[in-house]
């Protein structure tokens, strides 16, 4: 694989053609399209390189096997150096809202349950789910999921955003 820095400018995020790789390609011109879900991907001798790895490549050398790249701030289309970094497939999904498809709740790790009445916050660590308790409030439980998930996610916990 030849140097990203020979064939890519970066610059704030966004990358931009050294040399033409195409007929298509002008020097200059911003490199990579939208790649569907946020991402954006650059084309490069008939291999889609997905753009956030190019920048960490470019900043950092090779991504060790095993190791994806988190965007900090969860938009896949911001690739500015200081919004990603290394993570393992475990912290990366961490870093995501919720992946249900009809949550009960617009706060991760928060659901009512019928049975209880309540706004129930649970948290599933290693495969193992934790109940965090039953709440009258919606925003108490999601700020009961946001403290259970600071404390076994660190940095890398997706925490909702609760307005008192």
């Amino acid at each position: 694989m030849k140097n990203w820095n020979d064939v890519l400018t970066y610059k704030n995020g966004n990358l931009y053609w050294r040399e033409r790789t195409a007929n298509c390609v002008q020097i200059g011109a911003r490199a990579g399209s939208n790649a569907g879900r946020g991402y954006r991907h650059v084309k490069y001798k008939k291999q889609t390189h997905m753009e956030h790895r190019v920048v960490w490549e470019m900043h950092f050398g090779e991504i060790p096997n095993g190791l994806h790249i988190d965007h900090i701030n969860r938009n896949r289309s911001d690739n500015r150096i200081e919004n990603l970094r290394l993570a393992t497939p475990y912290q990366n999904r961490q870093n995501a809202p919720s992946g249900k498809s009809a949550p009960t709740s617009e706060h991760k790790g928060v659901f009512w349950s019928t049975a209880r009445g309540k706004w129930v916050a649970a948290l599933s660590v290693r495969g193992k789910q934790k109940c965090l308790g039953g709440f009258d409030d919606e925003g108490d439980a999601a700020l009961a999921y946001n403290s259970a998930a600071q404390s076994a996610w660190g940095e890398f916990a997706y925490l909702n955003e609760v307005r008192l």
